[in-house]
């Protein structure tokens, strides 16, 4: 369905990992902000993913420190979407790189669970 979606690609695939993985827009990534009330939390959020990173993403649970509320890494206001997981179905290159709402709605009614684009920097 997805290789429908997306037209011609270099490859289309599905992968599930052993552990979480953090996917993002690489060097594209430029701001994450509290879900709460919009700080800033670059700085605080290297050293919190490092940590999350040693547990191989198994606890993505933090305390925010400008507002001092619980939230997820997964919560976080990303400036690109990115997001943790084991399961992802990726389209390299794809001449249509977006869907639509409709089509992510069919993905997730085919998967059974909700899905996020990402769209990484190869």
């Amino acid at each position: 369905m997805l290789r429908a979606f997306v037209g011609e690609a270099a490859g289309v695939f599905a992968e599930v990992e052993s552990e979480v993985e953090f996917f993002h827009p690489g060097e594209f990534l430029e701001s994450i902000r509290c879900p709460f009330c919009g700080s800033d939390l670059q700085e605080w959020w290297g050293d919190t993913m490092d940590v999350a990173f040693r547990t191989h993403f198994s606890e993505l649970g933090v305390t925010v420190p400008c507002c001092q509320r619980s939230a997820s890494l997964n919560e976080l206001r990303y400036d690109r979407d990115a997001g943790f997981a084991r399961f992802s179905i990726k389209a390299e290159y794809p001449r249509q790189p977006t869907l639509d709402a409709t089509q992510l709605a069919q993905l997730e009614g085919l998967l059974g669970c909700a899905l996020k684009q990402v769209f990484c920097h190869m």
